[in-house]
């Protein structure tokens, strides 16, 4: 996680519709380099794991 912070955006906070999922393959990239395979989601309050 420390990687992920010092990479300089360890989040997503889009004010305007355009930038929704900017930099989303970066971030799968970074993931993937610290052994995450999957991430949850939620839809409905319902949790599933979707491979990267």
């Amino acid at each position: 996680m420390s990687r992920i912070w010092s990479s300089g955006d360890p989040g997503s906070d889009a004010h305007k519709p355009e930038l929704v999922g900017e930099g989303l393959e970066r971030a799968v990239e970074i993931l993937k380099s610290i052994g995450f395979r999957q991430v949850a989601v939620f839809e409905k309050r319902r949790r599933s794991l979707v491979d990267l």
